[in-house]
């Protein structure tokens, strides 16, 4: 029987979960042939998002059962932080490196479909259809590069558990919120052909609706790092 003191390892459980559903994903949809020689690695990226994404699920559905992720009311009594109970990477921090990963996953799977687009002569195609394409896509590609660059370094300081992380988080949440209403404001200035007005608004909807996830986001996650007792006690190395 396991004792109900032990420590629940989340990265540990994290990662094997993601493993073995990379390993069962990879075999279903081999064996229903989805899989060829031309779509190989997209699929495969997509299956690596897929765990990644249903792992953090599994995990965060493992954590929470257990007592010692239970949520506590309150402001924390100084007995609690000079124990270090509100120390180390636990709590909510938790969905903030889950966060930081996928972003980086999502933001390297969004390179490598841009890159498609260039190499296979998408891009010169629909730039005689719609004008100034070409610039909100080369935009978008050289911001996710520089996102997913950023967010790598933050996430490293975030295992580092360094003093600098909130600040780094901030501009993160400051550089998403800014790449994703550019690019909504771009994008909606865009001339699409009449027989392609219904791609454009579906186009403006999704960045809409991105845009409204990213501002909550930012309120959310920007007051936590600002107020929470657990990052003002754990990133001060």
């Amino acid at each position: 029987m396991e004792p109900q003191n032990k420590e629940f390892n989340f990265w540990r459980f994290y990662i094997t979960a993601t493993g073995l559903l990379v390993i069962a994903l990879t075999l279903f949809f081999g064996l229903v042939g989805s899989f060829t020689a031309g779509s190989l690695f997209s699929i495969f990226v997509g299956v690596v998002i897929i765990s990644a994404l249903l792992g953090a699920v599994i995990t965060l559905g493992r954590k929470f059962s257990r007592e010692s992720f239970r949520l506590t009311s309150g402001i924390p009594s100084q007995g609690d932080i000079l124990t270090g109970r509100y120390k180390g990477l636990g709590g909510w921090l938790i969905l903030v490196g889950v966060g930081l990963a996928a972003t980086i996953i999502l933001q390297g799977y969004a390179i490598f479909e841009i890159t498609k687009l260039y190499s296979n002569g998408s891009i010169s195609l629909l730039v005689t259809y719609i004008p100034g394409f070409g610039s909100v896509i080369l935009f978008e590609f050289l911001a996710n590069i520089g996102i997913l660059i950023f967010t790598a370094y933050t996430l490293f300081l975030f295992f580092k558990e360094s003093r600098l992380f909130p600040k780094y988080f901030l501009q993160y949440l400051l550089g998403i919120l800014i790449y994703t209403l550019a690019d909504y404001v771009w994008s909606s200035f865009l001339t699409f052909p009449t027989e392609f007005q219904a791609e454009l608004n579906q186009m403006v909807s999704q960045h809409e609706a991105a845009l409204v996830r990213t501002v909550i986001s930012v309120l959310i996650w920007g007051l936590y790092i600002k107020k929470s007792v657990r990052v003002k006690t754990t990133f001060v190395s």
